[in-house]
């Protein structure tokens, strides 16, 4: 069910259907809803709740998705830190956070994790990342203003400001 428009929340009975392995969701409207319980969905490798109005802290339980290949949950209103028990999944090659308002600070796990991650837009207090953009890992705009104090690191700052019109010959 993607790209509905469809009015939420997602039922509560979803979480019957132990059997799926991909579980689409985006663009929902009208209302917030905390996340979905898919705890027992254990077979899943596709996770994407995407636009969907979810707010509050991504459960611990989507570490135990062992098969869990993509995990999106980009453009919600989740909150608190990634969970740690993510780390365990050795199969997910994806994880897009984007544009959230995920804090806290982003563990050395992440950094060093073998998937394709994006958690630009998000508001982590602590990174210690060395560049904004690494081979598999997006942090741009991904850290609250205040935190980022090196120049070199200015790309991590969220809503930045515009220093006027882009100059370009050509």
């Amino acid at each position: 069910m993607q790209g509905t428009s469809m009015e939420g929340p997602i039922p509560s009975t979803i979480s019957g259907l132990k059997l799926l392995t991909e579980l689409r969701i985006s663009d929902l409207t009208e209302s917030t809803m905390t996340f979905p319980n898919l705890k027992d969905m254990k077979i899943l490798q596709l996770l994407e709740l995407r636009n969907c109005l979810i707010t509050g802290p991504i459960p611990d339980y989507i570490g135990e998705m062992e098969g869990l290949v993509t995990l999106d949950l980009s453009f919600n209103m989740l909150t608190g830190s990634i969970p740690n028990s993510i780390q365990g999944l050795k199969n997910l090659d994806y994880m897009f956070l984007t544009n959230n308002s995920l804090s806290g600070p982003i563990q050395d796990w992440i950094l060093n994790f073998n998937a394709n991650i994006d958690l630009s837009y998000n508001n982590f207090t602590k990174s210690s990342a060395t560049s904004c953009q690494q081979s598999n890992l997006n942090l741009a705009s991904s850290q609250s203003s205040s935190s980022v104090t090196s120049p070199s690191m200015f790309c991590l700052k969220r809503n930045l400001p515009c220093a006027g019109k882009p100059q370009c010959e050509c």
